[in-house]
């Protein structure tokens, strides 16, 4: 609904929707989520587009009964021989920037975190989450503008590093910290603020939580189960 109603803008009055875009938007490719030269017509429907992408790569997983850390290697091997080898080719692809793009490592690394949480493996929290804290306030008050992130054509490699590490160690304390050691009492008012931002997300172009939970049921019904991460244990 979102991007019918930016499309229905951008007829009306196109200078007031995405008017530092300088080259023709595909509809075909926003709507369906395909890597393009440019952004979608809703702008921040790029971040859905890796979101695709991700799923994409775990549904390879499931359907090749990968275990998820064995798989994360060989993706992170993959990508790295194709940057090393075929660079102008992901130069000139939107699609192959997309795959080789530096925050899919943000990615693995939340997969890498979740893998250890379901198995209970989660040593060194407390250190893991007061070093994440300290770098993230380090890369906040004086990497970023001492890189000027804002204008480095390397922005996406900065992001995972000065970012996206100390947030994954944050985000692998946090959850070790509420299995180890504290259970709050109820999750009911963060179960529903995460609902809330997962629909913002999805906007019109990904199903709701509760529509996700339907497909969860129907593919119960059909599979026996089967879908679940937690059917697959040796995936884990």
């Amino acid at each position: 609904m979102v991007s019918l109603a930016v499309l229905a803008a951008a007829i009306a009055a196109p200078a007031m929707v995405n008017s530092s875009v300088t080259v023709p938007i595909s509809l075909w490719r926003s709507f369906l989520l395909v890597p393009d030269e440019t952004f979608p017509l809703l702008a921040v429907g790029w971040t859905l587009i890796h979101e695709m992408y991700f799923y994409l790569v775990f549904a390879i997983f499931l359907a090749l009964r990968l275990r998820v850390l064995a798989g994360l290697v060989g993706w992170g091997v993959l990508l790295l021989v194709m940057v090393a080898t075929v660079p102008d080719q992901v130069a000139a692809s939107p699609v192959l920037r997309l795959v080789t793009n530096p925050l899919t490592l943000e990615f693995m690394m939340g997969a890498v975190v979740g893998v250890l949480w379901r198995n209970r493996r989660m040593p060194g929290v407390i250190a893991a989450g007061a070093i994440g804290l300290a770098a993230l306030a380090v890369s906040i008050g004086y990497l970023a503008p001492l890189l000027s992130l804002v204008t480095s054509p390397h922005l996406d490699v900065w992001r995972v590093i000065i970012f996206g590490v100390p947030s994954a160690l944050l985000i692998y304390a946090l959850t070790g910290i509420e299995m180890l050691y504290w259970k709050p009492r109820s999750t009911a008012l963060l179960v529903a603020l995460g609902d809330l931002r997962d629909r913002a997300d999805a906007g019109p172009v990904g199903p709701s939580w509760r529509n996700r939970r339907e497909c969860d049921v129907g593919c119960d019904r059909i599979t026996g189960g089967q879908h679940r991460w937690r059917s697959h244990p040796r995936l884990l």
